[in-house]
């Protein structure tokens, strides 16, 4: 992907200029420096320019602006930000890029839509979304700490994006309702999705890749739903469950990992479930690709429990290994290939019903 080049857009001025647009122009090829405006009413922006904002580059409010291949770049706050309540702000092929916070912030704003944007190279989020529903299509998120961060009871839903390289969290949900990630693809990072603090994310369609710890990490009583995806190539773990946190993957693969220059896999588990963590395991697959790899794939801490039904399990070094007070139910599940089948610590419980083992 060929990046944005910022250098012709860095000048700075001190103060901003205050503009009202009033009725329903149509404002073309303009470039607002240090510019802060304030509109309550429909305004088209084209071919338009945001950029050293002492500020923000742009605050919405109220309802009803359209922008078409607009830029919001070097601004010292967010690239663009949505007052609360602003509602029906459409963006097309724009970019949020190079912004010291956020490259735009939507505060309790819904039913806003960004298709085809980019949001890159901002010093914290590619975008932060606090509470309420709002789309974003074809959109890339690259290069930021954080490309998408969902607060406070969000539930807005990103569709055939791509969340590439961001430095820490490809997506951050804390105390988010159900933000809906769809045939998107998370790659690169150190985690690709972090769900946290109640959240209930669901993923649909998804791969998740070459992150440098975890793919998935659930938390804090948060839960999580995964439904045909694939996640591989995690340097520690594909899955994690943390304590008291549950979650349902379904029709999904989880498959290892990274090898090292030494042909030795760095992950040791695809799916990890904590204390108290429960999982539901439904018609997918677990497995590794590195010929004899320390891999195992369900590992139960402490009265951790999971119940998987009609799954894969092949070529790994434990199938499943139980920790103490555990418990893990398969049904109709097709283990072949592994060096073992399970390791049961003291008091933990695998049960096999109608299960297939070669």
């Amino acid at each position: 992907m060929k990046k944005f080049s910022y250098k012709k857009y860095k000048h700075i001025k001190e103060e901003p200029t205050w503009v009202y647009f009033k009725g329903v122009p149509v404002i073309e090829n303009v470039r607002m420096e240090n510019f802060c405006i304030c509109q309550k009413e429909n305004v088209v922006f084209k071919n338009c320019i945001f950029v050293n904002g002492k500020d923000n580059g742009l605050c919405l409010a109220e309802t009803g602006a359209a922008f078409y291949n607009c830029i919001f770049a070097f601004n010292k706050g967010c690239g663009i930000y949505l007052c609360e309540n602003a509602h029906d702000f459409k963006f097309y092929d724009c970019v949020f890029a190079n912004n010291e916070e956020s490259g735009a912030y939507l505060n309790n704003s819904k039913d806003n839509y960004f298709y085809n944007c980019v949001f890159e190279d901002n010093k914290d989020r590619g975008v932060s979304l606090h509470g309420k529903m709002n789309m974003f299509r074809t959109c890339v998120f690259q290069d930021n700490i954080v490309g998408v961060k969902s607060l406070k009871k969000n539930s807005s839903e990103f569709f055939e994006c791509r969340i590439l390289d961001n430095k820490k969290k490809g997506v951050l949900t804390s105390d988010s309702l159900s933000p809906k990630l769809k045939s998107t693809e998370i790659q690169g990072g150190e985690y690709g999705v972090c769900s946290k603090e109640h959240s209930s994310p669901c993923l649909e369609s998804c791969m998740i890749s070459w992150q440098s710890s975890i793919g998935v990490h659930v938390k804090d009583k948060s839960f999580i739903f995964i439904e045909n995806c694939t996640v591989t190539k995690q340097m520690r773990f594909g899955v994690l469950f943390d304590d008291d946190s549950e979650g349902r993957i379904y029709r999904t693969k989880v498959f290892n990992q990274i090898p090292d220059s030494a042909n030795k896999v760095l992950a040791t588990i695809n799916i990890a479930l904590c204390k108290n963590s429960k999982l539901i395991f439904e018609k997918s697959e677990m497995y590794s690709t590195v010929k004899n790899c320390i891999n195992a794939c369900v590992c139960l801490g402490n009265n951790a429990f999971a119940r998987v039904n009609e799954c894969n399990m092949h070529n790994n070094e434990i199938a499943i290994e139980a920790s103490d007070k555990s418990k893990c139910v398969c049904s109709w599940c097709y283990f072949y290939k592994n060096n073992a089948i399970y390791d049961e610590k003291s008091s933990s419980s695998v049960d096999f019903k109608n299960c297939t083992f070669k």
